[in-house]
C-alpha cells in the first residue's frame, strides 16, 4: 500500500512538473511578445531545459499525522528532486502554526548541498501540537523566491505546497483572520511575479 500511495504522489508530481514546465514556455512566448529586449531571456527559458527555482512548502501539522501516517509527503520532496535537471534550484519551508524550518534554494548542480537539504527534510517530523497556518508558510516561500538573490535569474519561480487541510488556529499567537489576511496579500504578490502555486492535499 505504500509504494502504490508513493507512486500516486510521485505521478502527482511529474505531472506538476510537466505543467511548470508548460508555463514556463507560455510565459515566455508572452515575453518575447510584449517586450522585444527579452527575446534572449525568453529563448533561455524556451530551450526545451526546466529551469525552475521550485520551493515546496510543508504542513508538519497534527492534521497531517492522520492525512499523512507514513510521512510521503516528505518522501515527496526527494522524489520530485530526483526529477528536476541541473538548470533548476530546490528549496522548502515546513510550518505549523510556527515556522518549523526552512532551506534556502540550492541548485541541482551542487551535489554536496542538495544531499543535505534531502536529508533535513527526512528528519522532519509531524508536530502533533501543532495547528495549521497555510499563509505563514507561503508567505516565507514567496520571501525566498522574490529576494534580490533568486528574482532575477532565468529561471521560472514554482510552490508546491503539500497540506493535509485548511487554515486551522484554534490557539496561537494569531487568528484566522489575521492569517487570511496575510494569505490574501501573498497571493496577490505571487500573482504580480507570475509565481504559481500547485497544491497536493
Amino acid at each position: 500500500m505504500k509504494r502504490i500511495v508513493k507512486k500516486s504522489v510521485l505521478s502527482v508530481i511529474a505531472v506538476l512538473l510537466a505543467f511548470s514546465c508548460l508555463f514556463v514556455t507560455v510565459y515566455a512566448d508572452e515575453s518575447s511578445v510584449q517586450e522585444e529586449s527579452k527575446t534572449e531571456d525568453a529563448a533561455l527559458l524556451n530551450d526545451g531545459q526546466m529551469n525552475l527555482d521550485v520551493v515546496f512548502v510543508l504542513d508538519a501539522s497534527g492534521s497531517m499525522l492522520n492525512s499523512d501516517p507514513k510521512k510521503v509527503a516528505v518522501d515527496a520532496y526527494r522524489l520530485f528532486v530526483d526529477l528536476l535537471d541541473d538548470t533548476c534550484g530546490i528549496g522548502y519551508v515546513v510550518y505549523t502554526h510556527e515556522l518549523i524550518g526552512k532551506h534556502d534554494i540550492v541548485d541541482i548542480s551542487d551535489k554536496a548541498a542538495l544531499e543535505e537539504t534531502k536529508e533535513k527534510m527526512a528528519a522532519v517530523k509531524y508536530d502533533l501540537d501543532g495547528f495549521t497556518d497555510i499563509a505563514l508558510g507561503l508567505t516565507e516561500a514567496k520571501n525566498m523566491l522574490v529576494s534580490d538573490k533568486f528574482r532575477n535569474d532565468q529561471r521560472q519561480k514554482v510552490i508546491i505546497l503539500l497540506t493535509g487541510g485548511n487554515t486551522a488556529l484554534p490557539k496561537g499567537g494569531r487568528s484566522l483572520e489575521d492569517s487570511n489576511e496575510e494569505m490574501d496579500t501573498t497571493l496577490m504578490t505571487l500573482r504580480d511575479f507570475h509565481i504559481p502555486v500547485y497544491t497536493v492535499g
